[in-house]
């Protein structure tokens, strides 16, 4: 029964999803519209591992350029963003302040 139930949830959802062309290797999108109107947009995220090289920096803030531009072309949608940010969380990691605004 478990097996039929879980069939019909993933039918059900590739009928509602469509992949994002994000044009970034380091970042993709499925945007899935729910039966009672609502769309999320399921993204995952591939971070530069940080060499402290100008490179970096600039791939870095690109890919976040590209996560912006995202959610300003999808207003009124919810975003899960996971991945791989090749980041250490902490209060002084100017990383985490890019990342949360």
């Amino acid at each position: 029964m478990f097996v039929l139930v879980f069939l019909y949830v993933c039918i059900s959802l590739a009928k509602r999803s469509i992949q994002l062309i994000t044009d970034c290797r380091r970042l993709t999108a499925v945007r899935c519209s729910m039966p009672n109107g609502a769309d999320v947009i399921f993204c995952t995220v591939y971070m530069p591992f940080n060499d402290s090289s100008a490179d970096y920096w600039v791939e870095f803030e690109a890919v976040v350029g590209v996560m912006q531009g995202l959610t300003d072309k999808c207003l009124g949608c919810k975003f899960v963003f996971g991945g791989d940010y090749n980041i250490s969380k902490g209060s002084s990691n100017r990383l985490c302040d890019i990342l949360n605004g």
